[in-house]
């Protein structure tokens, strides 16, 4: 048994059917897809894993023939590519790195206070019919 985790394999998918590779290592930091290269668009592309899996197949013995040149692309877009799952987790770490800038609370002796006390300048004059 290889100690390869990377699957070659054939996306039926009617007009987008395409070679495919699997590496089961590149993580979408979603349990519910996965990341493959799609060798037609020459991309990673990420796919609804429910809705993909169904769809793979092993190549064909013709199909087989084509595997070098496909390991080959992959191999060249790895290179480039950083599935979003390593982001979220790189920025995390780097979240947990920074320190945490806090304010130092404002001066509270202040005489420009943000508000003002209306109820020591209202004229309580009962004396008024209308309460004015």
């Amino acid at each position: 048994m290889s100690d390869n985790p990377i699957w070659t394999g054939f996306l039926e998918a009617g007009d987008k059917s395409t070679l495919v590779v699997r590496d089961p290592r590149l993580d979408t930091g979603n349990p519910k897809t996965i990341y493959l290269y799609n060798h037609r668009r020459g991309a990673f592309l990420e796919y609804a894993a429910a809705i993909v899996e169904p769809k793979l197949r092993e190549l064909t013995a013709e199909e087989q023939k084509q595997s070098h040149e496909l390991l080959k692309a992959f191999r060249k877009c790895r290179e480039l590519f950083t599935p979003r799952g390593d982001r979220l987790l790189a920025l995390a770490q780097q979240s947990a790195r920074t320190p945490l800038r806090v304010r130092p609370p404002a001066d509270t002796d202040d005489d420009s206070a943000p508000f003002l006390d209306d109820a020591d300048e209202i004229d309580w004059d009962d004396d008024s019919p209308d309460g004015e």
